[in-house]
């Protein structure tokens, strides 16, 4: 079963963000003033076998490739491949297919090793954290820069600045580059750059005849489109998998779980917050008190803002089983607060 190091979610929202980020035919036209993205037709300049590689400062490695059109379920799609690794592990692969009338996602297959499973991710719901990210963000284009590859390629680029309620990040971006992004300084430190890319080459690593016989990912109870399991409207107090989360009251609240975890996200308008327990110790029992990272664990997204009453919230946590393969060690659970 997959080995996920990071939550499947935190993959699908870098994704998207490459993806929204990347919408702009010229690099002028990219961000509106109020920091939010102008979808342009950009998918249409693409040739397929195009790809761009990215590398950040810790070793992780990012492949995004365009395979050109395929067919799902009587819908014509634009397919992407991300690739991703880092020191000491192998790589993960995320295939993620668009409907090209409205560019809808449709199906995402994930594979790692001979494994490849299937998330139909058009029931899951519409908006989603990378969205929010950008509700309250402005931009302000700071200038051109030139750019060289590792590789040594160099293209003229457009440096952005932009700020919402998590920080502050510079882009830089460019239009002769595939999927548009150069580098990201994020709050003053380099989340990642560009380290190759070509207009040809991608290979499609997960076959048609591997993504039609591709078994339902498993979230352990809940799967997106199940009514009242879905995120953000299971009813307060109710929750999915085998871990058990209790919640505390107030602004802060202390987090309890049934069993210790490696993984933890809360998320909300303008909030997502966790971390991830590294090995050793593997895990941690809690209770946990929401925006304080416990001993032993590192931040995965550090954005704390208090919890705001009359607003809806949900945590998800992952034991350390589930990345042995067993997919119902987690638990979801949505509150109002």
């Amino acid at each position: 079963m997959l080995k996920l190091r990071k939550f499947l979610i935190f993959s699908l929202i870098t994704l998207l963000a490459f993806l929204f980020v990347a919408c702009g035919e010229d690099d002028d036209d990219l961000f509106d003033e109020d920091g939010t993205i102008n979808e342009g037709s950009w998918l249409n300049t693409l040739k397929p076998g195009s790809w761009s590689e990215y590398v950040s400062p810790d070793g992780y490695r990012t492949r995004m490739e365009y395979l050109g059109d395929d067919a799902w379920l009587g819908r014509k799609c634009m397919l992407l491949e991300y690739e991703s690794s880092e020191p000491g592990e192998a790589i993960s692969i995320m295939q993620i297919w668009f409907d090209k009338t409205n560019m809808e996602s449709v199906v995402m297959f994930i594979k790692e090793g001979n494994e490849v499973y299937r998330w139909d991710i058009t029931q899951y719901p519409e908006e989603t954290v990378g969205e929010q990210e950008w509700e309250k963000s402005t931009s302000q284009k700071i200038g051109t820069d030139k750019y060289t590859t590792p590789t040594g390629k160099t293209v003229k680029a457009t440096k952005y600045l932009i700020t919402d309620s998590y920080g502050t990040s510079e882009y830089w971006v460019s239009s002769e580059v595939p999927f548009a992004q150069v580098k990201e300084i994020y709050n003053g430190e380099l989340e990642f750059s560009l380290y190759d890319f070509g207009s040809s080459g991608a290979v499609r690593s997960i076959s048609k005849k591997e993504a039609e016989n591709a078994k339902p990912f498993d979230f352990g109870g809940w799967e997106p489109g199940n009514g009242d399991e879905e995120p953000g409207n299971i009813p307060d107090g109710g929750d999915t998998g085998n871990i058990k989360i209790t919640v505390g009251a107030g602004a802060r609240p202390t987090i309890t779980v049934s069993k210790p975890i490696k993984y933890l996200t809360i998320m909300g308008d303008q909030v997502f917050w966790g971390f991830e327990v590294p090995d050793p110790p593997g895990s941690l029992a809690g209770p946990f008190k929401y925006g304080v990272i416990p001993a032993g664990a590192e931040a995965t997204i550090e954005n704390s803002p208090d919890l705001v009453a009359g607003e809806t919230y949900q945590i998800t946590v992952f034991g350390p089983d589930f990345e042995k393969g067993n997919t119902a060690d987690m638990g979801i659970i949505s509150f109002t607060r």
